[in-house]
């Protein structure tokens, strides 16, 4: 659990953004494991960012979608 109260969503602050290039959204919701975020955009491509920093750590591209994965 986070611990986060319905109180404590106010006073978040933004700490990072990322524009997925040749994109309109992500594909999916955020995965976050060993410090890295991983999402997968429209285009077929997973990012795999810092999780603090929000710097690209690595990224490939996928034949087919992601949720054809599944």
């Amino acid at each position: 659990m986070a611990g986060l109260t319905a109180a404590d969503v106010p006073k978040l602050k933004l700490k990072w953004a990322l524009g997925l290039p040749e994109t309109s959204h992500a594909w999916s919701q955020p995965t976050v494991a060993g410090g890295r975020v991983f999402v997968g955009s429209q285009g077929g491509r997973v990012y795999a960012l810092d999780a603090k920093a929000g710097c690209i750590f690595g990224r490939f591209w996928l034949p087919v979608p992601p949720a054809r994965l599944l």
